[in-house]
């Protein structure tokens, strides 16, 4: 019978769900590892691009709306540690020098 040469691992940030033929990159706000055969939601507060092998941290000064988008930044006079799902309006005469 005719067979398959060899078989190659997916690279990270890629999967092969099972009975597919080739791998395929991991959608935004997802990512894998080494020879994955699905791409894994990123937890909480965090977030990914196309083909991400690892998932990261939105930056202070900036959000994560929901799953799979991309960090938004803060609107103006509002503020937001590492990781934020939301942002905090500044306390009544508070302000930052690059939000102005």
């Amino acid at each position: 019978g005719v067979g398959w040469p060899k078989c190659d691992p997916c690279r990270p940030g890629t999967a092969v769900p099972f009975g597919n033929a080739s791998c395929s990159m991991c959608p935004a706000g997802t990512f894998s590892h080494d020879q994955a055969t699905s791409c894994t939601p990123c937890f909480s507060g965090k977030h990914s691009t196309f083909g991400s092998e690892d998932c990261h941290l939105c930056p202070s000064g900036t959000y994560l709306g929901g799953p799979g988008q991309n960090c938004t930044s803060c609107p103006p006079f509002h503020w937001s540690q590492p990781g934020a799902l939301s942002c905090t309006p500044f306390a009544a005469g508070a302000w930052h020098r690059d939000r102005v």
